[in-house]
């Protein structure tokens, strides 16, 4: 979900979508960006085109966004790296797990099990499907859990408690 690029790791999501479609996983997937993903896309087969929905459009809104986030199970963050990315938050703020690398700026939001899931920074397709198996079967608690953590860490009602030294700063001082 977003725009991609060389950091966001796009070409791992087409190697597990594949790697599900050769192993008759039974999964759907979904991709939706307005970058151009062209030559990865061309990368899919056969089988895996036929488990992937593709969005891919000069811009998509912030409600597109949230449409296809709240109709997922999960949200695959892949990336060796952050970035500017928003998508813990918003995938929390719809009640949507992630699963993520183990690395820090994931690692501190995602609670294992809880809210997300965090896998090894080898990205072992077995241990991403089988991440996923265990989101679909407790889909119910760790929704609930994604919506109490974007209320205790990102929504604007805890804004003040995380930036009211910005707050009070003297505008001199910055």
């Amino acid at each position: 979900v977003g725009r991609f690029n060389s950091a966001k790791k796009i070409d791992e999501i087409i190697n597990l979508i594949n790697f599900c479609a050769n192993k008759n996983r039974n999964l759907n997937f979904a991709i939706a960006t307005s970058s151009d993903i062209s030559k990865e896309i061309s990368r899919l087969t056969n089988h895996a085109l036929l488990q992937t929905k593709i969005i891919n459009k000069p811009r998509l809104s912030d409600n597109e966004i949230n449409k296809i986030v709240s109709e997922s199970i999960v949200v695959l963050a892949l990336q060796p790296h952050i970035t500017q990315s928003g998508v813990l938050p918003v995938c929390f703020m719809n009640g949507t797990p992630l699963i993520a690398r183990d690395i820090e700026g994931f690692s501190q939001f995602v609670d294992h099990e809880s809210n997300g899931m965090l896998v090894s920074a080898d990205l072992d397709h077995g241990q991403i499907f089988e991440s996923i198996r265990y989101i679909d079967s407790n889909i119910e608690s760790m929704s609930k859990k994604c919506r109490e953590s974007y209320q205790q860490v990102f929504s604007i009602e805890q804004f003040e408690s995380y930036y009211e030294w910005l707050i009070e700063k003297d505008c001199s001082e910055i």
